[in-house]
């Protein structure tokens, strides 16, 4: 290295550690103009960037963030931005998922603009490469199990529109959940993210945006990117396979063929159990064996005939109690049956006693073949 090299690369050590020190120590109006230069800095100069990473610049700036008020996080937001342009500052930030988890955070602020810049840079880190997905969700979950609440929730309010209408938010919202998919390898990360968004309220909130007249066009598309990959995923022939990645279970080898096993959407499961009860209780559907007039019982009795005598005793019964004045009961009769269907009672039950003991087994212990292993 030359002299001139040497003392350049002292200078921005130098001017690196003055900034540092600035951020941690200052505080009102000497902060606001540190974090507002900030970015110009790394414009300026982008080996600084290198060197702000590696001294540990990134976890300085989310505890300045984490405690600052909205303005002082645009300022911040504006940097980091800066150091996400440059590969190094991208690396630095893969390797830096608190700095994920914030901007995670940012996304439930109050404030839009504050919301609107995260979801960008949320959007830009999620794009870089498809290993980054699995790196934000893990970001999501860190977050939303510390506060307490469902993985997603930040990202649930948005779509909720618990603030009030605002498209824009919206659309990249979407957009953010859309790309965060299309980055999972396998199908058991998938649909571990698309069931939690399901069970949120997501389809009734994707159906409502698509079937309201006026949508913007943006967002409906987003939705749809959605909905069509979710039925691709779930197996739906209808829908065009163009555009969409095959995906294996996690649990499945690189030589295994796609849909052995193959897990579904908890939306896809509730459609079919829906349909099997429709079709079950469809009156046009035949009866059950069981359920049939011509099925006998075990004493060899068809049921259309025990049940007409049934009928037969209780009318019988209806006029003897309609004969008998209410204080002279018969105790001549009291306790007493028809024979014949005392008969049939014992022999019934003696038959389906023995029945139900030579058909029980006991259950033989299963192993589930499912792992819930995710790529990375």
């Amino acid at each position: 290295m030359t002299c001139v090299g040497f003392h350049r690369k002292l200078q921005f050590l130098l001017t690196l550690q003055r900034r540092t020190e600035k951020l941690y120590n200052s505080c009102g109006r000497e902060l606001r103009r540190a974090l507002f230069s900030l970015k110009q800095i790394f414009q300026d100069d982008k080996d600084l960037v290198h060197e702000f990473v590696v001294a540990e610049g990134l976890t300085c700036l989310i505890k300045v963030g984490a405690e600052a008020d909205q303005n002082y996080q645009n300022y911040i937001l504006r940097a980091l931005g800066q150091i996400m342009l440059y590969v190094d500052g991208m690396n630095g930030v893969i390797g830096h998922n608190e700095s994920i988890q914030w901007l995670y955070t940012l996304i439930g602020s109050k404030f839009r603009l504050v919301v609107k810049t995260a979801l960008k840079l949320l959007l830009v880190f999620v794009e870089y490469t498809e290993s980054n997905a699995p790196l934000f969700i893990q970001a999501v979950t860190t977050v939303d199990h510390k506060r307490g609440v469902r993985p997603w929730s930040n990202v649930m309010e948005i779509l909720e529109e618990k603030d009030g209408v605002d498209t824009e938010l919206l659309v990249y919202t979407m957009t953010l959940i859309n790309k965060t998919l299309a980055g999972l390898p396998d199908q058991d990360s998938f649909y571990d993210v698309v069931d939690c968004l399901e069970e949120q309220g997501m389809e009734a909130i994707s159906q409502r945006h698509l079937n309201k007249k006026g949508t913007d066009l943006d967002l409906v598309e987003q939705f749809n990117i959605y909905e069509m990959t979710l039925k691709h995923e779930d197996g739906d022939d209808d829908v065009s396979t163009s555009g969409h990645k095959d995906r294996r279970r996690s649990s499945l080898g690189m030589n295994e063929r796609r849909g052995l096993e193959r897990r579904r959407s908890r939306r896809h499961s509730i459609q079919n159990i829906k349909s099997s009860l429709s079709g079950s209780a469809s009156p046009s559907s035949p009866l059950p064996d069981h359920l049939s007039p011509n099925f006998l019982s075990p004493n060899g009795q068809r049921l259309e005939d025990l049940n007409e005598k049934v009928e037969e005793y209780e009318e019988e019964e209806e006029e003897t109690e309609e004969e008998q004045p209410v204080t002279e009961p018969n105790t001549e009769d009291e306790g007493e049956q028809d024979p014949y269907f005392q008969g049939q009672e014992s022999q019934s039950e003696s038959s389906y006693t023995s029945k139900c003991t030579d058909s029980f087994e006991p259950y033989s212990s299963r192993s589930s073949n499912r792992c819930s292993s995710h790529g990375s």
